[in-house]
C-alpha cells in the first residue's frame, strides 16, 4: 500500500499518514497535525533500513494527541544504534469509504494479543469483505521489552487471528500479550500511481489535504494538484 503523506476524511472517519525521521532506540514523542475526536488506532512502517540487524517498531501511549515511538533491535546481534525513517498511519476507530474501498479500524482489548501457543487473539471486522482484506495492525502497547513483531494466523473476508511473535537469539520466556490496533481495507485493485495528473471525475474523487485521488478509465490514479509541491509517498507492509 502507498499513500500521500496528508489527512483523509470521510463522514465520521480521518486517517492521517506522515513521516518521522531520525527513529533510534530512545521512546519519541510524536504529535498528530491535529488532535483526533477519540483514541485513534496507529500502525507504522520502516521506510528504509539503515542496518542489517532486525529491528522492530513499537509504539505505546497512544492518545488523541499522538504517541510514541522507538526502534527495538534483535538483542543478541545488536551492537550499535542507527536511525530510521518511519512513516504513521493513524486512523478514527470505525469505518469509512476512501477512493470506493471500504475501510474498517479497530483495537483489540487490552492485554489480549499473545504468542500463538495459547494467545492467539481472533478478530471480527464487523463487516464481510468481497474478497480478503488487507490488515495492517500495530501493537499500541508494549507491556514487555521483547523485540516481537505481529503475525496473522488465518486471514478471512469477514476477520482475522493475529498473534505476538518474538525474537529468540537472547531468551525465550513467553511475551506478554498487548493491545493491537488494526485497519483492515477491502481488496485493492491494480493501481497506477501518476505525478500531476489532474483529477478528471470529480464526483468520484477526494480532495484529501491537496491530493486527489480518483476513478479515470475504469484505472485507480494518485495523482497531485497541479501545482502542488509534496512529494512524499510514504508505504505501509500488510
Amino acid at each position: 500500500m502507498v499513500m500521500p503523506e496528508g489527512t483523509y476524511t470521510d463522514g465520521c472517519m480521518r486517517l492521517e499518514a506522515k513521516r518521522i525521521e531520525g527513529v533510534d532506540e530512545n521512546w519519541r514523542q510524536v504529535a498528530f497535525d491535529a488532535p483526533f475526536a477519540d483514541i485513534p488506532v496507529v500502525v507504522v512502517s520502516p521506510q528504509k533500513s539503515n542496518t542489517d540487524t532486525t529491528f522492530a517498531l513499537c509504539v505505546r501511549n497512544v492518545t488523541r494527541q499522538g504517541f510514541e515511538l522507538r526502534l527495538r533491535y534483535e538483542g543478541e546481534v545488536h551492537n550499535k544504534t542507527y536511525e530510521e525513517s518511519v512513516a504513521y498511519m493513524a486512523a478514527t476507530v470505525g469505518s469509512g469509504n476512501f477512493c470506493g474501498k471500504r475501510v474498517v479500524a479497530g483495537l483489540t482489548p487490552d492485554a489480549s494479543v499473545g504468542s500463538n501457543l495459547k494467545d492467539a487473539y481472533s478478530v471480527s471486522i464487523g463487516h464481510d469483505f468481497g474478497s480478503l482484506p488487507l490488515v495492517f495492525a500495530q501493537m499500541q502497547t508494549e507491556n514487555d521489552t521483547i523485540t516481537s513483531t505481529l503475525r496473522l494466523s488465518e486471514r478471512h473476508n469477514d476477520g482475522f487471528t493475529i498473534f505476538k511473535d518474538r525474537e529468540k537469539s537472547v531468551a525465550h520466556e513467553m511475551v506478554k500479550p498487548e493491545q493491537v490496533g488494526w485497519i483492515a481495507i477491502d481488496n485493492i485493485e491494480t493501481s497506477y500511481i501518476c505525478n500531476n495528473m489532474a483529477a478528471t471525475t470529480p464526483a468520484s474523487c477526494y480532495t484529501l489535504s491537496g491530493i486527489r485521488f480518483c476513478n479515470a478509465d475504469g484505472k485507480k490514479i494518485v495523482g497531485r494538484k497541479k501545482g502542488y509541491k509534496s512529494t512524499e509517498i510514504l508505504m505501509f507492509n500488510y
